[in-house]
């Protein structure tokens, strides 16, 4: 069994994707992770109840 490489982007390529949002790079990654753990629950939930974290705007 070969196991695949985890794709390794460069910080040039991460701060093209963060500078759209006027975020740190770090918080899309914050961002994917805590989807990537709760997204079952979104959908187990579906649209029967309101986020529990509030959107902060910045």
């Amino acid at each position: 069994m070969s196991q695949n490489k985890r794709k390794q982007h460069s910080a040039q390529f991460k701060a093209e994707i963060a500078s759209p949002y006027s975020v740190h790079p770090t918080m899309i990654h914050n961002w994917k992770r805590q989807l990537l753990d709760g997204a079952s629950e979104l959908f187990e939930r579906g649209a029967k109840s309101s986020a529990t974290e509030p959107e902060t705007s910045a």
